[in-house]
């Protein structure tokens, strides 16, 4: 699962990394407004980057072990993922319908 911040499938080739990692199974959602974009795995392992305002590359980071940090950071996560709004991709050629029977739409840089 991939909860991406609002703006960063502006980057280039983000937008196909996460169409990649969906055509492979992986659930993809947007949200707006996050400081940062942390990586959670199985609850034993975190990451958070750290990139200041203005940098253009990522310089160092901080790895997150369990702990209550790691604990909040997984809350986190499961916060936003709630909040976020679904990335669909399309089946080729068309239209593909959603679980709720609407179309989908492919993944674009709007968000």
């Amino acid at each position: 699962m991939t909860a991406q911040v609002t703006g960063v499938l502006d980057l280039p080739g983000r937008l196909e990394d996460v169409t990649a990692g969906m055509q492979h199974g992986e659930q993809a959602r947007i949200a707006a407004g996050l400081p940062m974009k942390p990586a959670v795995s199985d609850d034993r392992l975190a990451i958070i980057p750290l990139l200041r305002a203005g940098d253009d590359a990522v310089t160092a980071s901080y790895l997150i072990h369990p702990s209550p940090l790691l604990d909040a950071l997984v809350a986190l996560f499961e916060a936003v993922w709630e909040r976020s709004v679904p990335v669909r991709m399309t089946a080729r050629g068309g239209e593909s319908p959603d679980d709720d029977g609407e179309p989908s739409r492919p993944p674009t840089r709007d968000g």
